[in-house]
């Protein structure tokens, strides 16, 4: 969960502390963060990424209304699912796999 958290949510907070001085500077600049359609909706077994998705797309949000005046836009991208062999290895309760028992 902490491992989960730290990168992203903690990941994109700490570049948006960063970049954010640098482009209120300047007047001008984009953040775009990458969240996830499980940013919206939790996923069954899946609770501490959804979490620290929910985080950035919070964090995002608020970021957004506070670099406006400053003319720094901040952006969201939310991907669906990609196919990948990430569910492969998952384990559930009860020693079932994501495949079937």
């Amino acid at each position: 969960m902490r491992a989960q958290m730290d990168t992203n949510f903690g990941g994109t907070f700490l570049m948006c502390r960063a970049v954010a001085p640098v482009m209120r500077a300047q007047g001008t600049g984009m953040i775009i963060n990458v969240s996830s359609l499980a940013g919206i909706v939790g996923v069954p077994f899946a609770g501490p990424y959804a979490a620290s998705k929910f985080a950035v797309e919070g964090m995002t949000e608020a970021l957004r209304h506070e670099l406006r005046p400053f003319g720094v836009r901040v952006c969201l991208l939310e991907p669906g699912d990609i196919d990948t062999n990430l569910p492969v290895n998952r384990q559930l309760a009860g020693g079932h796999t994501a495949t079937g028992p």
